[in-house]
């Protein structure tokens, strides 16, 4: 699993995946969903980590804005994508949210 650096509470981060190495030669991506999972309490809704939709203008880099947190919670970001060819492909995270991180 990969692991993006910690992140406090308070912190607004744009986050990003890189598609680049798993495309087709010539193809593209169509969408991106960006979802976050608390894994350390997966009833909370995290809906509201998310702001916005992904940002598809750098592709095959998608990036996306992602707010808030609890404190001593990890955090399971999936971005899923829909590409050219039709294939749905999906790649994780995992942060921690911490005071002072």
């Amino acid at each position: 699993m990969i692991f993006y650096s910690q992140k406090d509470p308070a912190e607004v981060l744009i986050l990003s995946m890189d598609w680049s190495g798993v495309l087709g030669m010539g193809e593209t991506i169509n969408s991106a969903t960006w979802v976050v999972t608390n894994t350390t309490n997966p009833t909370e809704d995290t809906a509201a980590m998310v702001s916005g939709s992904a940002d598809l203008s750098a592709s095959p880099i998608i990036r996306q804005k992602i707010q808030g947190g609890t404190n001593g919670s990890a955090y399971l970001h999936q971005c899923v994508i829909v590409t050219s060819a039709g294939r749905t492909l999906v790649q994780c995270v995992e942060q921690l949210v911490k005071r002072g991180g």
